[in-house]
Parts: C-alpha cells; structure tokens; sequence
C-alpha cells in the first residue's frame, strides 16, 4: 500500500484549518501532520517530518518572505497558497507552488487542490515504489538471507552455505563451522568476532565467548544449577548457553 501525503497546515484562521482538515479526514490519500500558526515553525517542520505539502495562508507566505527563509524550504514540498490577492502569486509560484486558492476556501476547491497535487506526485511516489521493487528482487537474487563462504583446505577449495551451518566454535585466528550433515567441523580462517559480524544477518547469536549459534536450530533450553542453561540442537548436539548471552535470547527466554 502507498504511503500516505502528509500536508502541514501554515493559517491563522482556525476556521480555514478546520475546513483543510475535513477535507483531509476525507482523502485517503493524505493525513495530517500537523498545524501551525507561526512562522518561525514553518521551514523546521518541513524539514523535520518530511512534508509532501504545505498549504500556506498569504499572511504568514508574507512573514515567510520578509525574512527570506522560503529558500530553505525543502526542495520535495509543494505549496498550496491560499489568497485572494495576486500580489504574492508570483512569487509564490517561485516556490514549486502548485496551486492558488482564493478565500474563503471552500471543500470543493481544496479537494481540486489535491487532485491536481496527487496527478502530479504519484507518478514519483510509483517510481521510488518500483525502485524499492526493483531493490527488494536484487536482494533476493543475490541472496542477502544466505551467503557463501569460501574455506581454503589442502588441494582444494569449499563453498559453504551459511545455511547449511548449525553453530561455530572459536579457536584463536580460526573457527569451526559446525554443519548440519558432517559429523567432523570445517576450519576457516577467521576469528569468531569476525564471523559474528557477518553471521549476525542470518539468524547467528552469540551464546558463549566461544561460540555462535542459529536460533533456528534451537529445540531446547534447560537451566543448570550455575545459572547458566543447556541448549540442545534439533541435531541432537548439546551447547552451553552462558548466562552472560542470556539477553541473546530474547523471545525464548524471559
């Protein structure tokens, strides 16, 4: 589902905000997030919350101005002016103004206001929609859910899948990866922080100085008389979980 406009409210009229309001609580399109009177706040709320539209009155447009900020506006918010003089129109159109409105205002004439700001704004919110599309495909392509390690043995080389590692124990520069299908461990050099970083995307936790292990490989826990638990695999393996890691897993144990 797309995300919602979010339009800020720059009036000293509280029955012009109230109306712009309805017609927000109308629109599916656009929600509210906030209203101001003041306009010292108008560019920091802009920029703070990531506004879509700023429907200004003329009297604080005049404020704004005066004092020069309008060049501070952030380049992706749109204004909507609300007036019944010209004098300002054409400065206001300098700042990717894309309607004027004449008072008082009335519902129809703001929900034309956001029509014609939706026909020009969704064709960008559809493209960065399709790049967040397109991004998510190339994650899934290239896998960022496993990854391939690449071990260096006597006359050859091994691809390891990090799915297919159930735990890993430290030793000094290198580690063992545990597999889920192999009785003996694989040695790759690397220290265990070091994997620890890379293996932390793919489910891997820390549960001893010395060790890494799968969440999802965990069938049991059971408290020892130390306070530290024994966790056993759904291979069958037994490991030490040290009340130290306790907090690694979070969701399993309270």
């Amino acid at each position: 589902m797309m995300s919602k406009f979010t339009v800020i409210i720059a009036s000293a009229s509280n029955k012009q905000v109230n109306l712009i309001n309805d017609c927000i609580n109308d629109d599916l399109r656009f929600e509210l997030a906030c209203v101001t009177h003041h306009t010292d706040e108008i560019i920091d709320l802009c920029s703070n919350i990531q506004v879509d539209l700023l429907v200004i009155s003329d009297t604080l447009f005049e404020q704004l101005s005066a004092t020069d900020r309008l060049k501070h506006l952030p380049i992706h918010t749109k204004l909507a002016f609300t007036s019944n003089s010209t004098e300002f129109a054409a400065q206001a159109f300098e700042f990717n103004t894309i309607d004027l409105m004449p008072t008082p205002l009335t519902k129809a004439r703001v929900t034309t206001m956001f029509n014609k700001f939706a026909k020009t704004s969704e064709p960008l919110y559809l493209n960065h929609l399709k790049q967040m599309q397109s991004l998510l495909q190339q994650v899934k392509h290239y896998g960022l859910e496993t990854e391939q390690i690449i071990v260096k043995e006597s006359g050859r080389i091994r691809i390891i899948d990090t799915n297919d590692i159930e735990w890993i124990a430290g030793a000094g520069n290198y580690v063992e990866l545990h597999l889920g299908q192999e009785t003996r461990p694989v040695l790759h050099r690397e220290t265990l922080s070091s994997m620890l970083n890379r293996m932390a995307i793919h489910g891997f936790v820390r549960i001893h100085r010395s060790t890494l292990v799968k969440r999802r490989s965990i069938k049991e826990l059971k408290p020892t008389e130390n306070g530290d638990y024994l966790l056993t695999l759904k291979n069958g393996e037994s490991l030490n979980l040290s009340r130290r890691y306790k907090q690694n897993m979070t969701g399993i144990l309270c």
